[in-house]
């Protein structure tokens, strides 16, 4: 498995890289040197300029390594773990190297083809002790892909992790989501990556076909300053379809 650190524009902030040990950081070709100011350039791949919004930059990734992918966003600052009372933040890169391997390991014995974290941040009332391992839900920022057989719906450009995880529950009736860790991120604000895409607008467009494609699946909801998505989906329910 191969984790690779997704990144454009933010050469001056990336941040993720010093957080692993064993990584790829991949940026367009146009903006190489800029990465090799921060970045080992040992550690860096290009992707073509041309290839624009995360679906297609996830499918061409899925496309272009051999191996299972782990994508992770470029401005992660600390992981967390989640089973004390409070949040023990995490920055060791051996540590944090080893965490991600176990999940892709966990994913891979209980035959899920998406695995990846919590994403509330520090806030550990919302994690469950008695429910640490999700099946049905879905996971952004670090998303692993086990197998090269799905694939992205490049029509959508921002709202694309929901719907991938939808497509693997519909085929495997499964996702594995390690909710006993959790992570620190820049969320929808930071300059470069998606943001010339992320308009009001768009982010409406994208509703609207999601909630056509997955009716009942899908959720949008207002979670304090910026919009929250969740996926319902009862694993024995054979009625989930995609086409």
């Amino acid at each position: 498995m191969q984790k690779i650190i997704l990144s454009k524009g933010r050469h001056d902030t990336i941040t993720t890289h010093n957080l692993l040990r064993d990584y790829r950081v991949l940026v367009p070709e146009s903006e190489q040197h800029l990465y090799a100011e921060v970045v080992d350039p040992k550690c860096i791949d290009t992707i073509p300029d041309s290839v624009r919004g995360l679906a297609a930059i996830r499918n061409w990734v899925i496309k272009n390594y051999d191996q299972d992918v782990c994508m992770i966003d470029d401005d992660i600052k600390c992981f967390f773990t989640l089973c004390r009372k409070k949040a023990h933040k995490v920055t060791n890169p051996d540590v944090i190297d080893q965490v991600i391997a176990n999940c892709y390991i966990n994913a891979l014995d209980a035959g899920a083809r998406v695995f990846g974290f919590a994403q509330m941040g520090a806030d550990v009332r919302k994690y469950k002790p008695d429910d640490p391992f999700k099946l049905v839900s879905w996971t952004g920022t670090i998303i692993g892909i086990i197998g090269k057989e799905l694939k992205f719906d490049e029509r959508n450009k921002l709202r694309v992790d929901a719907d991938f995880c939808l497509q693997s529950l519909g085929e495997d009736r499964i996702v594995w989501i390690d909710t006993r860790f959790s992570f620190d991120c820049i969320r929808d604000t930071n300059k470069g990556g998606n943001a010339n895409l992320r308009s009001k607008e768009n982010l409406e467009r994208e509703k609207r076909y999601l909630k056509m494609k997955w009716g009942s699946h899908i959720r949008f909801k207002k979670a304090s300053q910026r919009e929250g998505l969740s996926i319902i989906a009862k694993r024995k329910d054979p009625d989930i379809k995609y086409e």
